[in-house]
């Protein structure tokens, strides 16, 4: 039997609240549950309270689809609550809290792939251009 969105679970060791991504669904179609829970939590416990969901897998029209109780994140805000960093990630990207620096890096490391992607393959074009190249004569006495 599922627990309540609210209530179900509690705070066992000291470390706070942390709002976290809690992974569901099967395999090759992930979707997760955003929750609240201890953050030194085992797998498997129950979280406090769930905020919200993402669905990472574009639907017809190519969106990720995020829902979010706004209220209630703020509230668990205001009662000290960390996020993990996907979790930051996500709600940066989604406009509810800064840019995480991650975001920043992966993005810059993206752009550089392609630069050099792109370069590698002008260079394979320029070779090819250029005529069949010869290969070494190999002459035995």
């Amino acid at each position: 039997m599922p627990l309540p969105s609210i209530g179900g679970g509690t705070f066992a060791r000291a470390g706070g609240p942390c709002i976290k991504l809690f992974l569901h669904g099967h395999a090759n179609r992930p979707f997760f549950h955003i929750v609240i829970t201890s953050k030194f939590a085992p797998l498997g416990t129950h979280p406090v309270e769930q905020l919200g969901t993402y669905d990472p897998m574009p639907n017809t029209e190519n969106q990720k689809l995020l829902s979010l109780n706004i209220e209630r994140t703020r509230y668990w805000m205001g009662q000290g609550a960390t996020f993990s960093n996907t979790a930051a990630q996500l709600l940066g990207k989604a406009g509810f809290l800064p840019i995480h620096p991650e975001t920043y890096m992966k993005a810059w490391r993206n752009r550089y792939k392609v630069a050099d992607d792109e370069e590698a393959k002008k260079a394979a074009e320029a070779t090819a251009e250029s005529g069949p190249s010869q290969p070494p004569s190999s002459s035995s006495p």
